[in-house]
């Protein structure tokens, strides 16, 4: 079982690789037979060595690798995730129909803005 790891590859795509060949090989999922899997380092890369020709036999060719440019660092990552994580709750006015209030303003969502038992 081969684990690549892209030269840009930050600290979280790094373990989740890790865990992700672990489980594979642990439980044998996808019919895999491996008992040990071979990490390639993409800084490593030389395609004379059998591994890296190996792997890339597989794959059908060396794809071509996205710019550096396409890649986020880790303190952006997290940024962008915390931004999108954030769900808007509106309740609709009981005054005048089709009028919502936003309830948590863009926050975290909170349990009690759930109260099932408003109607």
């Amino acid at each position: 079982l081969f684990h690549f790891v892209g030269l840009d590859a930050n600290v979280h795509e790094k373990a989740k690789g890790n865990d992700l060949v672990d489980r594979i090989i642990r439980s044998k999922e996808m019919g895999c037979t491996a008992t040990k899997s071979t990490t390639l380092h993409e800084r490593d890369m030389d395609m004379s060595k059998k591994d890296f020709k190996r792997f890339f036999e597989l794959l059908g060719g060396r794809p071509p690798v996205a710019e550096k440019e396409t890649v986020i660092e880790d303190k952006e990552f997290e940024r962008r995730y915390q931004q999108e994580a954030r769900i808007s709750v509106y309740k609709e006015q009981d005054n005048d129909k089709g009028a919502f209030v936003q309830l948590n303003t863009g926050k975290r969502l909170r349990y009690d803005i759930l109260d099932s038992k408003e109607t």
